[in-house]
């Protein structure tokens, strides 16, 4: 009897285990289906829960603050958390937009300068001898390359830009009057204690890996951004606020994100001057900040607090920026960290987690 007992229960935990793989697969593949029907809805409110999280951690911050030897009431540091973000924010979008009209100002004269270097090229170093009217290199180049399209392209995702902000302000502000009600929500939805407790402490995790990460990220950033400024001042490149801006931004998007940010200054400097010198201490100079800020800083400050392994890590990033674009590839990396401590955290897709991670510590047990 014993023997059939066992066999009982062991035919008993198949169906359930495939129901749950069923269920598991079935919702990655509406969950899919979702992200890419509705990414003009859910680009700003994933946008304004990444904004949340970095008031909560402002609110954090502003909370030590003491005054009279008392500390901010919350109302008044979410308040000036909040007021933070909309500043910053509409401080990049204000300098993209200076900047954009400029560079479409310039277009013409960087097309033209570019145009004088392809047919160098082809009589210096191809040794090419160009008949007057015949369809030479630089004419099929840049028919494919115009400069002044791209800046037109840029100020229409600056006025995209805009109007993706005010909505994400919007949503914002509805998370934060959300807030005060979480707790209760909470113990309406999980009655069970222990299971409220777990659910909580995952939801935790999230905000204080999420925070972290995007807090050390655009300290890292910044430390590549500003002897990168002083470089492009330092040559006299156009618009160095504005290439210091990307470089800063360009810094989230792992892998290829610092190889963007070096090539766009470095070209315009190859257009803009008539000597290579500027070119090559642009080029040198930014590589350089690059490499030494990946290498030395980034591992110090960042250590191995995200514990993916390479290949998510780049497949993260062209899955998102397929699915979401330029915003895909910003967020790549914190989405692929929550889906990877959800997955750590349920036991039917544990295996996923450890498959995913760097080392197979799961995201739980300390991998940070």
């Amino acid at each position: 009897m014993a023997r059939n007992d066992d066999a009982a229960e062991i035919l008993g935990e198949r169906p359930r285990g495939a129901r749950q793989t069923a269920a598991v697969l079935l919702t990655v593949a509406v969950g899919g289906w979702l992200i890419v029907v509705a990414k003009s809805f859910l680009v700003p409110l994933v946008l304004a829960a990444f904004a949340f999280i970095l008031v909560q951690a402002l609110d954090r911050v502003w909370g030590r603050v003491l005054i009279g030897g008392h500390r901010l009431p919350p109302v008044m540091t979410t308040f000036l958390s909040a007021a933070f973000l909309t500043i910053v924010g509409a401080s990049i979008i204000n300098l993209i937009a200076a900047n954009a009209g400029g560079i479409a100002a310039a277009a013409p004269g960087y097309q033209t300068r570019l145009t004088e270097l392809i047919n160098q090229f082809e009589a210096n170093v191809l040794g090419l001898d160009i008949e007057p009217g015949a369809a030479d290199l630089s004419d099929r180049f840049l028919k494919h390359l115009n400069v002044a399209g791209l800046a037109t392209q840029l100020a229409s995702g600056v006025a995209s830009a805009v109007g993706s902000l005010s909505v994400v302000l919007v949503y914002l502000f509805f998370l934060l009057l959300e807030r005060p009600f979480f707790e209760r929500k909470m113990a309406l939805i999980f009655q069970d204690s222990e299971r409220r407790a777990e659910v909580v402490g995952i939801l935790q995790r999230i905000d204080h890996d999420v925070s972290v990460y995007l807090g050390l990220k655009s300290l890292v950033s910044l430390i590549t951004a500003l002897p990168a400024y002083g470089i492009m001042l330092w040559v006299g490149l156009d618009f160095a606020e504005f290439w210091a801006l990307l470089i800063f931004a360009f810094n989230f998007i792992p892998n290829v994100g610092s190889l963007v940010a070096t090539l766009l200054p470095s070209s315009i400097a190859l257009v803009q001057f008539d000597t290579l010198r500027p070119f090559a201490l642009v080029a040198l100079g930014i590589t350089s900040v690059q490499l030494i800020v990946a290498n030395v800083v980034e591992p110090n400050l960042l250590g191995r607090r995200l514990n993916m392994s390479p290949l998510l890590v780049i497949t993260a990033l062209v899955g998102w920026s397929m699915l979401w674009g330029v915003p895909g590839a910003f967020l790549c990396v914190p989405m692929t960290n929550i889906a990877l401590l959800i997955l750590a955290n349920v036991s039917s897709t544990r295996w996923i987690a450890v498959l995913l991670s760097r080392d197979g510590a799961l995201v739980e047990e300390g991998a940070s």
